[in-house]
């Protein structure tokens, strides 16, 4: 304390937030961010009124400001005092150009001005971020495992649904040559190959059967861009 003088120490450390009056909308400096009125006590006594009849008649009405558009321009009438663009297409416009780059070029100054900060930690923890990482890798690795066994149990299921009872040993073993062949096309070739269902199993508007007359290879490539598509 110097003199009649109170210093805090805890306002020094924080940084005054400029906003609008809520009541008189003139701008003013808070610390708190959950200041909404400026020092004026007319300004805090109509407030409290507020609060207490809840009725907003007893605040003055504000003309929307003239603002221009940072996207595209163009002058806009706005009540929202950090509104900065016309539209939502000019806001989403100017979060791709904006906000990636700004993205990545903090994390490369980040990056290199904590360089020496972060290869001391590393060095200091080395064997816990080794183990985060490993066991990230196997909560990956094991929902990716789920993802593919579900994916081929349903594959599974469509294919018994789609072939016939009818087929003959002839028959079955036609398909398992058109596997064998696939595999040994990818191995000579060294591009992978696929058995490819030329009427879909699960199409748009028909479905096709797991019979050696709907079925050919085609490389991997081919069959993706074909898709379910008929």
């Amino acid at each position: 304390m110097v003199g009649s003088l109170i210093i805090r120490p805890h306002l020094l450390l924080l940084e005054q937030i400029l906003k609008k009056c809520v009541i008189c909308y003139s701008p003013f400096k808070a610390y708190n961010s959950r200041q909404i009125t400026c020092k004026n006590p007319l300004c805090k006594k109509t407030l409290e009124s507020v609060r207490k009849k809840k009725s907003f008649a007893l605040i003055p009405k504000r003309e929307p400001d003239e603002r221009i558009c940072v996207s595209c321009g163009k002058i806009f009438k706005t009540l929202i005092i950090n509104k900065i663009c016309c539209s939502p297409e000019c806001s989403r416009k100017r979060q791709v150009i904006v906000s990636k780059p700004c993205r990545e070029n903090y994390a490369i100054e980040y990056r290199e001005q904590n360089r020496e900060w972060a290869n001391k930690y590393y060095s200091e923890n080395k064997i816990e971020i080794q183990n985060k990482r490993k066991q990230s890798r196997k909560q990956r690795y094991t929902s990716w495992l789920a993802m593919k066994s579900n994916l081929s149990a349903k594959r599974r299921a469509r294919k018994l649904n789609a072939t016939p009872l009818w087929l003959t040993e002839f028959h079955k073993d036609y398909i398992k040559n058109l596997y064998v062949q696939s595999s040994e096309l990818s191995r000579i070739t060294g591009g992978k190959h696929n058995v490819d269902h030329e009427i879909p199993l699960q199409g748009g508007g028909v479905c096709g059967l797991h019979v050696p007359w709907n079925l050919q290879v085609i490389t991997q490539d081919e069959n993706l861009s074909k898709s379910i598509k008929y």
